[in-house]
């Protein structure tokens, strides 16, 4: 009879480790642990390895304001101003995406979710919006974020586009049970939303059979908020990211930012005092430490960081290859601190990934003490082999593996 013994291994034993007997055991510390099982080959069974993922957050993290805003529902014509607004049929749940390039087409609508007249900001539904200007007399111009102005001109139900504010686009909102009545020049036509299953769009009918609208009206960001908490775990380096520009000068005793940019095999971290919204960055906490620092809200504009090879997360899982792209997360291994590859760990939206075109086990951090961070190398040498979690394998089995920086199957 065969037999075979399992070895377990966990990448950052002090967030979590596993004993042979399986039992997981937290260390305390905050971060991703890999916990990984594997038997070699023998002859009667194939090798074999499975891994579990264990994320380990800190309850008590300052909370980061989201500087998306929010959208607000209009009631009264006194609320309606020059602005961007979501049109929304409010008991589908579903508003008019202005994003299009046909806006009346069938399901010309985003899915949104309404609460006590308000909808959150995204990415998604700013997208959607439409900017109402006023014209005069209670008349308006609904441009579309695809650049077009809507409106009807014919005499059945429709709705017609134009990339010119003509006098055939005039539009007139009045309110009526805190809903937005919307009529073409003509008043002939008004826009609502079909909800029949092969239509689901909104246009403009001559009747009023369909569903009525609302308007919801975009609020930026509160201008109370003034600082952004960066918090460094005891590693003293994480990624960051947030809605809001920031300005490190202040700060720079307690924590500095860094931008990446990627030339061939090389990363080079350049240090950064402004950072423009929704911009991932690495920051060091100059302590060596845990740090929570208040970084002010920049004023003014800031630049874009050009050829920034750090990307925001979104909350969704990351892989490791986006066609010819490799991505790789922040992460201890072995008690080693380094950038592995993402291997579809979630990356927050308030942390950022490394996007290179080259591929490798492991990206270091190299430490210049009078300068600060100088680059990032890659790290593998000629022969060491990897697996596709950035440990090190000492007797590969069967199975995908890094070698040389290149993917190698060892069958």
């Amino acid at each position: 009879m065969s037999t075979y013994s399992v070895h377990v291994t966990s990448s950052y034993p002090g967030v979590a480790d596993i004993s042979n007997a399986g039992i997981i055991t937290l260390g305390g510390a905050t971060g991703t642990a890999i916990l990984t099982a594997s038997f070699a080959e023998t002859d009667t069974y194939d090798a074999l390895t499975a891994t579990c993922t264990i994320v380990v957050t800190d309850p008590n993290a300052p909370e980061i304001p989201s500087g998306g805003g929010y959208f607000e529902k209009v009631t009264s014509a006194a609320g309606l101003v020059n602005g961007k607004y979501l049109i929304v049929y409010e008991e589908g749940s579903v508003a008019f995406d202005g994003n299009l390039e046909t806006l009346d087409a069938a399901s010309n609508n985003i899915s949104v979710i309404i609460d006590s007249n308000k909808i959150e900001a995204t990415d998604d539904n700013k997208n959607a919006c439409f900017t109402l200007t006023s014209i005069g007399n209670n008349a308006w111009n609904i441009k579309s974020n695809s650049g077009l102005y809507i409106g009807r001109t014919g005499t059945n139900n429709g709705l017609d586009t134009s990339e010119t504010a003509t006098d055939d686009f005039k539009n007139f909102i009045e309110f009526s049970d805190e809903q937005a009545t919307i009529k073409n020049n003509s008043e002939s036509h008004t826009l609502q939303y079909n909800a029949a299953s092969d239509q689901n769009r909104f246009r403009f009918f001559t009747s009023t059979t369909q569903k009525a609208i609302a308007l919801y009206k975009l609020v930026e960001s509160s201008t109370d908020v003034t600082t952004i908490p960066v918090q460094i775990s005891a590693a003293g380096l994480a990624t960051f990211a947030c809605d809001f520009a920031l300005d490190f000068t202040t700060v720079s005793n307690e924590v500095k930012a860094y931008m990446a940019s990627v030339s061939g095999e090389t990363v080079s971290l350049t240090e950064v005092t402004q950072v423009p919204a929704n911009t991932g960055v690495l920051v060091r906490s100059m302590s060596g430490s845990a740090v929570t620092a208040n970084v002010p809200v920049a004023t003014g504009t800031v630049a874009e960081l050009s050829d920034n090879a750090f990307i925001r997360g979104t909350g969704a899982a990351v892989a490791s290859t986006v066609g010819q792209n490799y991505n790789y997360i922040l992460n201890v291994v072995n008690n080693t601190l380094g950038f592995y590859a993402a291997n579809n760990q979630i990356v927050g939206v308030n942390r950022a990934y490394l996007q290179t075109t080259t591929s490798a086990a492991r990206i270091s951090l190299i430490f210049d003490e009078a300068t600060g961070i100088t680059s990032l190398q890659q790290s593998q040498k000629n022969g060491e082999v990897y697996n596709l979690n950035g440990q090190r394998v000492d007797s590969p089995r069967k199975g995908l593996y890094i070698v040389n920086g290149k993917k190698v199957a060892i069958k």
